[in-house]
């Protein structure tokens, strides 16, 4: 046998091993991703392999309409909401322009969502893939105040599940609306308090536990929330505590098994991204809290319109 064959086991040997102890694996299905702006020029999509360098994607939308972008659960497909102009908030025109876009990747292409021209603002939303159902917190056409809304994708049809919320209008734009894959429940702010929805009945009640917010798993089993500069799991039917670790963006892969922090370090190594406020991405294991670094994205977080994306998407390994 040779010196290189024995060299290709060896490393075959410690795959496993390596994944055992935290390590995203070699081929792992997912990569980080953020939504880059460049205010009235363009708007991209800038994807971190775990192997390679990053690179970026042009999405088709004119950075100036966007205001918020939002992953698929599955990594598949992107959704954008846009900012509703001055003049079409006072003197709207038949018809009316979609507020929602799909976007779509390989090759990448737009499509406005049905039923999003009716309305009036939008704060933040999720994607439920399996229900083809968007929940929105936000405001429809013709209504005073905000609430939880549920829109269906291949309809267009909207439905109200929580009015007026939230209630205090200075911190809509920190709803951090996050949906149970199932779409019974969700937590969103109200101010500073985290609030635990019941989108089979409307029903609203506290999230107990002094959290300042949480995010569902895609697979149903946790929820993840934030309390004291630390990341909590809490078991899903039962919100019983099962384990923490440090601090995280609460922003889960599509299979459940990490978490994104954005680390600003401030090592020799890492002076001038610490200098300049940009980070790098770390991986975290829900299983073992061990944290892995992205390499492709050192010193090149600079926002928080973090998710993942699908490697298949992407044809990146």
């Amino acid at each position: 046998m040779t010196r290189g064959s024995l060299v290709r086991m060896a490393a075959m040997a410690l795959v496993p091993v390596l994944q055992s102890c935290g390590h995203p694996p070699i081929h792992y299905p997912y990569r980080p991703a953020m939504y880059e702006p460049t205010a009235g020029v363009s708007q991209e999509l800038e994807v971190y392999p775990l192997a390679g360098k990053a690179f970026r994607v042009p999405l088709p939308l004119p950075a100036k309409d966007v205001e918020r972008i939002v992953y698929s659960p599955d990594g598949e497909t992107l959704y954008a909401g846009r900012l509703l102009s001055t003049e079409e908030l006072l003197h709207p025109v038949v018809p009316l322009r979609p507020s929602l876009f799909k976007i779509e990747f390989n090759p990448t292409r737009l499509s406005p969502v049905p039923g999003s021209e009716k309305l009036l603002a939008i704060y933040t939303f999720e994607v439920l893939p399996r229900r083809n159902t968007l929940i929105i917190a936000g405001m429809e056409r013709g209504k005073e105040v905000p609430g939880i809304i549920a829109l269906n994708l291949a309809t267009g049809d909207i439905q109200t599940i929580v009015e007026n919320f939230p209630t205090n209008y200075k911190y809509v734009y920190n709803t951090y609306l996050s949906v149970s894959p199932d779409g019974a429940r969700a937590t969103a702010m109200d101010g500073y308090e985290p609030k635990l929805i019941d989108l089979t009945n409307g029903k609203v009640g506290d999230l107990e536990g002094d959290f300042q917010r949480a995010s569902w798993s895609p697979d149903g089993k946790w929820l993840a929330a934030l309390k004291g500069g630390k990341t909590v799991l809490l078991d899903a039917l039962t919100l019983e505590q099962r384990r923490a670790f440090g601090a995280t963006e609460l922003i889960r892969s599509a299979d459940s098994r990490f978490l994104l922090n954005k680390k600003i370090g401030w090592g020799l190594d890492q002076l001038v991204c610490a200098l300049s406020e940009f980070g790098t991405l770390e991986m975290i294991d829900i299983n073992t809290g061990r944290r892995t670094e992205v390499e492709s994205s050192r010193c090149h977080i600079n926002r928080n319109t973090l998710g993942w994306v699908s490697a298949d998407v992407f044809n990146t390994r």
